[in-house]
């Protein structure tokens, strides 16, 4: 009897566990990267990747004058879907550019590692 009570007790724990684990949602990271040449006249392509994201919110473009910095001067000549590309201005040799994308599910910026400095 006693071997019959821990056999259901572990079935039970067995059974309470899976169905937790069945509930969590997996945690997917959001990121913003950004492709392309630092160097004037080149494309810079950003990408997002990971939950919280959507058509509504397209990227923001914005430059540093030193790396690592969290200054945000936007570039407002972004094309592309979301505003993802900008061709890299003569007026930007020097400063690193950074793209941001709105995200929902965090309610902030996300922001991508910046590119720079920007050569000729």
């Amino acid at each position: 009897m006693k071997n019959t009570i821990t056999f259901i007790g572990i079935i039970v724990f067995a059974a309470v566990i899976g169905f937790t684990f069945t509930g969590c949602e997996e945690l997917v990271i959001a990121n913003v990267d950004i492709s392309g040449t630092a160097k004037v006249g080149a494309t810079l392509t950003a990408t997002s990747r990971g939950g919280g994201f959507s058509g509504n919110h397209g990227y923001e473009w914005g430059y540093a004058n030193t790396a690592g910095s969290s200054a945000f001067n936007r570039i407002y000549n972004a094309t592309g879907v979301n505003a993802s590309q900008i061709v890299v201005a003569s007026s930007h040799v020097g400063t690193y550019i950074t793209a941001r994308r709105w995200n929902e599910r965090e309610g902030a910026y996300i922001y991508s590692k910046s590119i720079g400095p920007i050569s000729n």
